[in-house]
C-alpha cells in the first residue's frame, strides 16, 4: 500500500515538472514582439543577454496593467 502511494506521488510530481517546463525552447525576436503586440504593449530591454527573448525583454502596457512588476524586480 505505502509503496502504490509513494509511486502515485512520484508520478503526480513528476506531471506538475513537466507542465511547468518550455518545450518550445527560445522565443526570437520577432516571437517576442508578436506577443507584445498582441497584448497591446510595448518591449522595453531588460539589460540581460541571455538569447531568449522572453528574459531580455519584457512587454510592459500602454494602459499601466503589463508586466511592469516583473520589469521592476528584474532591475
Amino acid at each position: 500500500m505505502r509503496r502504490s502511494i509513494a509511486s502515485i506521488l512520484l508520478a503526480g510530481g513528476l506531471l506538475a515538472l513537466g507542465a511547468c517546463s518550455t518545450p518550445t525552447g527560445p522565443l526570437t525576436l520577432a516571437e517576442r514582439t508578436e506577443q507584445c503586440r498582441g497584448r497591446d504593449a510595448s518591449m522595453v530591454p531588460t539589460g540581460r543577454s541571455t538569447g531568449d527573448a522572453r528574459q531580455d525583454y519584457v512587454c510592459i502596457s500602454r494602459y499601466g496593467a503589463g508586466d511592469e512588476a516583473t520589469y521592476i524586480g528584474r532591475r
